[in-house]
């Protein structure tokens, strides 16, 4: 009997939660990249050849990143190819001063480059905006030493409606409130909430509290 409760309420909650709950909570994005500081036009590493500094880095990086919206930031995915040739691969982001620290990042997967007879490693960062700076360090085993370089999203290459959609959605997160907010709707109030999502949260708690009575009299009977 327990178990029936249990489905009846997992297929009641599915159908009950609003379908913008499980929309798209990412987009992509291009980027762009330097082999040197922006902001000092020299290099990091060691390095003195810019040429053959960018020439690499374009060889390498993956020129779309995925960015996903939190309520206090960004996470990033960057994809770098040539991954059998590097090592201990780590960023650093940039912050409002202008300074670099080092941040933890997280490697989610390898997987072939269609492209080269090498593999591609994609990596997640996490910043506080997509106007800063991040900045990949790893070792060249070819080269025996540490690369260092710049990339910075370009948020305005992403679709308008996809940016509103999303940035909309990291607003709800914000406030802790899971709200649709609709553009045609005049049923809804200066929240922002429409009356449906009023009822269908009403509905939901209703549907909770008889649930949770039913299974509190099932187990009081056994």
């Amino acid at each position: 009997m327990i178990k029936k409760i249990n489905l009846l309420f997992a297929i009641l909650l599915v159908l009950l939660t609003p379908s913008y709950i499980f929309a798209e909570d990412s987009y992509t994005v291009t980027c762009e990249s330097s082999y040197a500081n922006p902001l000092t036009g020299e290099t990091v590493d060691g390095g003195s050849n810019l040429a053959l500094g960018n020439s690499m880095i374009d060889n390498m990086l993956t020129k779309e990143v995925k960015v996903e919206p939190t309520k206090d930031g960004y996470y990033l995915t960057f994809s770098l190819g040539l991954a059998s040739n590097i090592s201990n691969v780590r960023f650093q982001t940039m912050d409002e001063n202008q300074n670099f620290k080092d941040v933890p990042s997280e490697h989610i997967g390898t997987h072939e480059d269609p492209n080269k007879d090498d593999k591609i490693a994609d990596y997640r960062v996490k910043v506080e905006s997509l106007d800063l700076y991040v900045s990949p360090i790893f070792y060249v085993d070819p080269m025996e030493r540490d690369v260092q370089f710049f990339i910075k999203p370009l948020s305005g290459s992403a679709s308008e409606q996809e940016i509103k959609k999303i940035e909309s959605k990291k607003k709800d997160l914000s406030s802790g409130l899971s709200t649709h907010i609709k553009d045609d709707s005049k049923d809804g109030d200066e929240s922002g909430i429409s009356t449906f999502d009023y009822v269908t949260i009403g509905v939901g708690i209703i549907v909770v509290i008889l649930l949770c009575i039913g299974i509190y009299y099932v187990k009081k009977k056994r």
